[in-house]
């Protein structure tokens, strides 16, 4: 487990890894990194399958604050300032059942959830460096797919054909 914390203490890309075991397996996996001083939230991709559901799981795992939108912006928003969400060594999102997420939307869903999330890793990935009080190193942002062998091709493939890049975490 301790091989997961090079890939996930380090900021930038790949932020979007698959992860292949049982929940119990990959959960157990999220708490050590969590010990470890990272920031993990555990997302449930079975409570995802359209916009509100997303919104819903995100903002409650992620404890987004009163005025979230529950919108595409409002999201992009928040995802990229969790300034009451520290991040320690870095922040990690587990989704369980990823291919789930966003499959009964009948539009684009996952392509723009693939691309807020790209553009979160880059916004996370660069200093802020301004001489104020919010400035900060660069901070690790990793989203990790977890499904059983079985369903993870599945999901992998819709992943990155919305545009996702995916390494897998050993």
């Amino acid at each position: 487990m301790t091989e997961d914390l090079g890939v996930l203490g380090q900021p930038g890309s790949p932020w979007c890894l698959a992860l292949s075991g049982s929940a119990q397996e990959v959960t157990g996996r999220g708490y050590a990194w969590a010990e470890a001083g990272l920031t993990v939230r555990f997302l449930r991709g079975r409570k995802m399958p359209a916009y509100q559901g997303l919104f819903d799981e995100v903002a409650a795992a992620l404890q987004f604050p009163w005025y979230f939108g529950e919108n595409g912006n409002a999201f992009q928003e928040c995802i990229t300032d969790l300034s009451w969400l520290p991040p320690q060594a870095g922040y990690v999102f587990l989704i369980t059942d990823p291919g789930l997420v966003l499959a009964e939307t009948k539009d684009d869903g996952l392509s723009w959830l693939v691309r807020s999330l790209d553009r979160a890793c880059a916004e996370w990935a660069r200093p802020v460096e301004e001489g104020q009080p919010w400035d900060r190193p660069p901070v690790p942002f990793h989203v990790v797919l977890q499904a059983t062998q079985s369903d993870m091709d599945e999901a992998v493939a819709a992943w990155t054909a919305n545009g996702a890049t995916i390494a897998a975490v050993a």
